[in-house]
């Protein structure tokens, strides 16, 4: 399907002219198709009794022509006449080469409208129409641009061990191709791989530090090389919560959780979004945390603020994805038995989840369950929102 011009290409000023000439035949099928056998379009010894030297082509053919300059030129495909006003100043006559000129003077990117400044000329230089067309730019529905499962290359990052790992798999397991991303643990990650080519799926690891830009850059090049376009990211990649007082956090405590789960997801979308906007098609999954969500755990102020500047992001980042065909959304687990929370004691853990409907904390597959969904068919009309894996313990 032919897809109309992102609305950001056009600038006041642009302009297109059609050029036709205006023959017999023409204004004969106007005539037929329309009814309108006026003998002042059909009879040349009509037109010459009136004063107006032979057949008058039909006012509403120039008109025409100026849809076909609307529709095939400026703005092209996907344009939708929403009304004109137009001033006929002479009558256009059989064999006469018109020029249609339409100029954009105003363009609304919020209602996707433009106006033109609309002028017919002949070829002895006289014009014939001018006026004005306001015409809406239509763009494809979100949901129904391609509600398909992902099918292209995905990064998973963070994923050497633990819940990017368990998303790694599940993805593979899925028929995806798929990147093991890792920072420092290229062992952990190279086993992830190697149990993924094991099960019959196709996986490639890849070093980056998603906090730097040159690593994020280089981390999409090795997807796009390897596999092809990147049709999906899942930013998994954190720190661990590190849990201290308010009174003993510092901003570098602050900044360092906002580069590794904010910053980071930021580069990484950044990368890929691009991509994903030309070929009408992306998914962006964002892994955020139960924490984010009504009352905070205590001592974990850094870790909190970051994983809900990550959700806003989310939600963002989906408002104005969505006419384009690329969703965004976040997963929120409760507590995930990883050595993330590897210093949180214990009988915390276990008093979690005894408070937990479930009876029971979030595993790495329930995550990767959740993602596995979301890049799914099941998932190509869900954007913006949170996925909450908390066992219940959140209900609305």
């Amino acid at each position: 399907m032919t897809q109309p011009r992102p609305f950001h290409e056009f600038a006041v000023g642009q302009s297109a002219t059609l050029r036709r000439v205006v023959r017999a035949e023409d204004v004969d099928r106007f005539a037929e198709l329309t009814g309108d056998d006026n003998p002042l379009h059909m009879d040349p010894a009509y037109g010459e009794a009136l004063g107006v030297g032979g057949r008058v082509a039909h006012g509403m053919l120039t008109a025409g022509y100026v849809s076909t300059a609307i529709g095939t030129m400026l703005p092209g495909p996907g344009a939708l006449w929403l009304s004109e006003a137009f001033q006929f100043r002479a009558p256009v006559r059989i064999d006469d080469e018109i020029d249609v000129t339409v100029v954009v003077r105003h363009a609304s990117p919020s209602t996707r409208v433009l106006v033109l400044d609309v002028t017919v000329t002949n070829h002895r230089g006289t014009t014939v129409l001018e006026g004005e067309a306001s015409v809406h730019v239509l763009d494809r529905l979100a949901g129904v641009s391609d509600t398909r499962a992902t099918a292209g290359p995905v990064i998973v990052t963070g994923s050497a061990r633990g819940i990017g790992a368990a998303i790694a798999t599940r993805l593979a397991a899925d028929g995806l191709p798929v990147v093991v991303n890792y920072r420092s643990d290229a062992a952990a990650a190279e086993r992830t791989a190697a149990s993924i080519r094991d099960a019959g799926g196709t996986a490639s690891v890849c070093q980056a530090d998603v906090t730097v830009p040159d690593d994020v850059r280089a981390l999409v090049d090795h997807a796009t090389n390897e596999f092809g376009p990147v049709e999906a990211i899942i930013n998994n990649a954190g720190t661990p919560t590190n849990p201290r007082p308010l009174g003993a956090t510092s901003w570098d405590d602050m900044t360092s959780h906002l580069d590794a789960h904010l910053r980071a997801s930021f580069l990484c979308v950044e990368a890929v979004l691009p991509g994903m906007l030309e070929r009408g098609f992306g998914r962006i999954v964002n892994i955020t945390s139960q924490s984010a969500y009504g009352t905070p755990p205590e001592q974990m102020t850094g870790y909190v603020v970051a994983k809900a500047a990550l959700a806003a992001f989310t939600r963002c980042v989906a408002l104005e994805t969505a006419p384009h065909g690329v969703t965004a959304n976040a997963v929120a687990p409760g507590m995930v038995d990883t050595e993330l929370v590897a210093e949180i004691p214990q009988r915390t853990k276990l008093t979690l989840a005894a408070q937990t409907p479930l009876r029971r904390l979030a595993v790495p597959d329930d995550v990767a369950n959740a993602v596995s969904f979301l890049l799914g068919a099941g998932g190509g009309y869900v954007t913006g929102q949170t996925i909450h894996l908390s066992g219940g313990q959140v209900m609305s």
